[in-house]
């Protein structure tokens, strides 16, 4: 009986270490203000979302040190009224507490700067730790100021709720699925 009690403790302890996770999923969707403009991006009162992937330790295609930094990132979607728009941004940014917190991407480079969805101001947290050169991305809940700029037109939106959640390893599922395999083995073991 013992050694039944020593086994099985082994077992669910190793099914419930935490996920190791490396990569993490960024979302967060809203609905634009009545006075937005009709854009490729954007229309008055039309609702959008966004979802991409950065490491949680990611690689780096450029930073400002004591400002901001940007992150190599995959799996970029954006949605305009439950329509996807192809779109493959030209930069997105996190920015640290100093530099108004959050991030922002450009959709295009046109109208001058750019056309884009910023989620940071004056107040917003910082979503990672560390210096923009060697960033470590947070998870968790962030509410974040919401604007939209076409070129140096800025259009405030409502507070956006981004979601920052962290993708388990195929490998932590695996280890899980083997350990429930064991259990039920363990009980048939048992039973004869």
């Amino acid at each position: 009986m013992k050694r039944s009690v020593s086994w099985l403790s082994s077992i669910l302890v190793v099914c419930w270490l935490p996920a190791q996770a490396s990569t993490i999923t960024y979302s967060g969707n809203g609905t634009f203000s009545a006075s937005t403009p009709s854009t490729t991006f954007s229309g008055p009162s039309a609702t959008w979302a966004f979802s991409f992937q950065v490491e949680s330790s990611p690689g780096i295609s450029g930073f400002q040190l004591g400002a901001a930094f940007s992150p190599v990132f995959s799996n970029f979607s954006y949605t305009l009224n439950g329509s996807p728009i192809v779109v493959a941004p030209t930069s997105l940014s996190f920015f640290n507490a100093a530099s108004g917190g959050g991030l922002g991407f450009c959709f295009v480079n046109t109208p001058s700067p750019c056309t884009a969805l910023s989620l940071n101001d004056t107040g917003a947290p910082q979503v990672y730790t560390g210096p923009e050169s060697a960033p470590t991305m947070l998870t968790g809940a962030f509410v974040l100021p919401t604007t939209f700029a076409v070129g140096r037109t800025l259009f405030t939106e409502p507070n956006t709720t981004v979601q920052a959640a962290a993708v388990p390893e195929p490998s932590t599922l695996l280890t899980f699925a083997v350990g429930l395999l064991g259990l039920g083995g363990r009980s048939l073991y048992r039973r004869r």
